[in-house]
């Protein structure tokens, strides 16, 4: 499993900025880079994520006056390292560029923006998410096939959100609210796959590999959509927030999903039916939103199967 480290860092964003902005000194030989970049952070205040086998790596380093960015540049140069910024004051450090998209988690719950301290060596992630929550006031229960993941984080004054978002991007995973007031930690649900172009789908529609998942929704959103569309899909269910204030929220949990069938009722304010082509792991989210609230789709345009990460809606955000 990846090992990770992150440095100690101040929590306000402009005090970040200002002690980036400081020159460092320092002289090392044959020294593990994980000690090496904690005397960085001393000086300098940012935070590093460290991936694979990074941690127990040598190096031999002198800087004298010399700025953040020469240090990144000599670990590339030095040891083929690549260095990623994921929010101010926040580094990753790998042995290859990795995949930074849906980092985001939970952006707008008020609770994250708290400055947590966590000191935990290759601890599961249960621990980690624990930590957080004792000082964030909130509950994480971990998914059962998560238990073996381990991690390594030192963190001083860091948000919470800033180590979720993190954490989140690494190891591949996404925070849900849960309807008990609690957060659930699962593994990020994957982009919508679209079908090679060289399979045949069978009589209805479907493709080997694949599932025809059908969705209740109201008569009206299926009014203008037809076999063959592409569809967005979003869940509206209620939440207990941070601050035990119950409230409405939205998120979309599909994109770019194809229309294999649909039953439009007799009237609009009906409910009907609709076919989606999912891949199996797609369907179960899908089945679990279902079951937890309330399902609405948006047609896209032909053609449009682009996928940004899409926050999660509630009034709260809207009117603040």
């Amino acid at each position: 499993m990846r090992s990770l480290l992150l440095a100690a860092a101040l929590c306000a964003v402009s005090a970040q900025l200002h002690a980036q902005s400081q020159h460092l000194s320092l002289s090392v030989s044959d020294f593990r880079l994980d000690k090496f970049l904690e005397m960085v952070s001393a000086q300098t205040k940012a935070n590093f994520i460290l991936g694979d086998g990074i941690p127990d790596l040598r190096v031999s380093f002198s800087f004298k006056n010399a700025p953040l960015s020469q240090v990144l540049d000599q670990l590339r140069q030095a040891k083929g390292l690549s260095s990623q910024k994921l929010a101010p004051g926040l580094y990753l450090i790998v042995s290859k560029p990795a995949a930074l998209d849906g980092a985001k988690a939970l952006d707008g719950i008020a609770a994250f923006d708290t400055a947590v301290t966590v000191n935990a060596r290759q601890a599961p992630l249960q621990g980690l998410f624990d930590q957080v929550g004792e000082q964030t006031k909130t509950r994480f229960t971990v998914d059962e096939g998560l238990k073996d993941i381990r991690a390594t984080l030192l963190l001083r004054r860091v948000t919470a959100r800033q180590a979720l978002q993190a954490l989140c991007a690494i190891k591949g995973l996404a925070v849900h609210i849960s309807g008990s007031g609690s957060f659930i930690v699962r593994p990020a649900a994957p982009a919508s796959t679209a079908p090679a172009e060289t399979q045949t789908p069978d009589a209805q529609g479907l493709y080997a590999g694949y599932r025809g998942a059908s969705l209740p929704v109201s008569g009206n959103q299926l009014a203008f959509l037809k076999k063959g569309d592409h569809v967005d899909v979003m869940v509206t269910f209620e939440a207990r927030m941070a601050d035990q204030h119950k409230e409405k929220v939205t998120a979309t949990i599909l994109q770019n999903v194809l229309v294999v069938d649909l039953l439009k009722p007799a009237k609009n304010e009906d409910r009907g039916t609709v076919q989606l082509l999912l891949n199996p792991n797609e369907a179960q989210y899908a089945a679990l939103s279902d079951a937890e609230g309330t399902i609405h789709i948006a047609r896209r345009a032909p053609g449009d199967a682009a996928m940004p990460p899409m926050e999660m809606a509630s009034f709260r955000k809207l009117f603040r």
